[in-house]
């Protein structure tokens, strides 16, 4: 899987869906993820609509810890936020 080619749109839904964040208003929309009660990791999607450009994509899933593969499951469905909750557990519980 090489570039991450998708709308803010397509990102933000799927973000909103699946991981049910706290969303702030701004310049960005900025959300935080709580896990457990616990606020774990902040992500910020860009407002408008469009492509998202590959570097915006890339920090997106960097913010949200997900491998290439796995931020592209996100949006596209196979990843649910179940799914996504153990990911970050796991990550939690090595570091």
């Amino acid at each position: 899987m090489g570039r991450l080619n998708f709308t803010r749109q397509e990102v933000r839904g799927a973000i909103d869906k699946k991981l049910r964040p706290e969303w702030r208003s701004g310049a960005e929309q900025t959300g935080w993820y709580y896990l457990g009660g616990k606020k774990i990791l902040r992500v910020s999607v860009p407002r408008g609509r469009g492509q998202l450009p590959p570097g915006t994509a890339h920090s997106i899933k960097k913010q949200l810890r997900l491998t290439t593969s796995q931020f592209a499951d996100l949006v596209h469905c196979p990843l649910t936020g179940s799914d996504y909750a153990e990911i970050i557990s796991q990550q939690e519980v090595s570091s």
